[in-house]
């Protein structure tokens, strides 16, 4: 009987180990696997970070030397590059420069005009900028940045509202389907008090871009503002035709 005893306890012994072997097993593979999930998620904010515009600076700031050295052969293609850098470093008068050489060793980019504006704006250059923006939307006339950048420079820098709708408009023409140039053209509106052509320009943005909160808002802002006109419009219409009608009745 105690032998039995003993074999029964030893075999109880043994499945406790087992079943304790197992939660140590379960337990290490839960280990695992968040260390997994930690250098996964770790490898994604990495990554994450290095697209960073700060991180995206210091990298250009690295290159410089080297893009320098390979546009001095005055390829086109390494000047755009090396003028990027320059640009993205905070050096618009260099960028400048190289955009000009780029131009010169390519005449008909239309990305190197577009950007050689971008440069000349920052520095306040806004006439000679206007230029080159034309200039890169003559030779692409679908090229949508060119819009946006000339657009902004009428309506923000140099306060032409109706240089800058004009943009907008003819950008439209050659983007019809885009959103963007809808909402800045919208956004214009507002701004000088054309309340009714800006709700349709915002109408013609969620037309596009369903989505697009911004306009959702601009709307329900603006039909507030729409409906109370039209209401005191209606009352004093109203109040016309009472005065008409107490005339008549006072002829009679």
């Amino acid at each position: 009987m105690k032998e039995k005893k003993i074999e029964k306890d030893k075999g109880g012994q043994e499945r406790a180990r087992g079943r304790s072997r197992g939660w140590v097993m379960a337990l290490t593979g839960a280990v695992l696997a968040g260390a997994a999930l930690i250098v996964y998620f770790y490898g994604y904010w990495t990554r994450k970070e290095v697209q960073s515009p700060q991180n995206i600076q210091e990298h250009y700031k690295r290159d410089l030397p080297e893009l320098k050295k390979k546009a001095e052969g005055g390829n086109a293609a390494d000047l755009q590059n090396y003028a990027i850098a320059q640009y993205a470093t905070g050096d618009a008068a260099g960028a400048e420069q190289t955009y000009r050489k780029q131009i010169q060793a390519d005449p008909q980019s239309a990305l190197a005009h577009n950007n050689l504006a971008n440069a000349l704006r920052d520095q306040r250059k806004y006439q000679e900028a206007a230029q080159h923006y034309e200039k890169a939307m003559e030779i692409s006339p679908a090229m949508l940045s060119a819009y946006v950048n000339l657009g902004s420079v009428y309506q923000y820098s140099l306060k032409d509202m109706v240089k800058a709708a004009e943009v907008y408009e003819r950008g439209i023409k050659n983007n019809p389907n885009s959103a963007d140039l809808y909402m800045l053209l919208a956004i214009l509106k507002e701004q000088v008090g054309d309340k009714e052509d800006a709700a349709i320009s915002y109408r013609k943005v969620l037309e596009i871009n369903p989505a697009k909160e911004a306009a959702k808002a601009a709307l329900e802002r603006l039909g507030e503002k729409l409906d109370n006109k039209k209401d005191a419009e209606g009352k004093e219409d109203a109040g016309d035709k009472e005065d008409v009608t107490q005339a008549e009745e006072d002829a009679e």
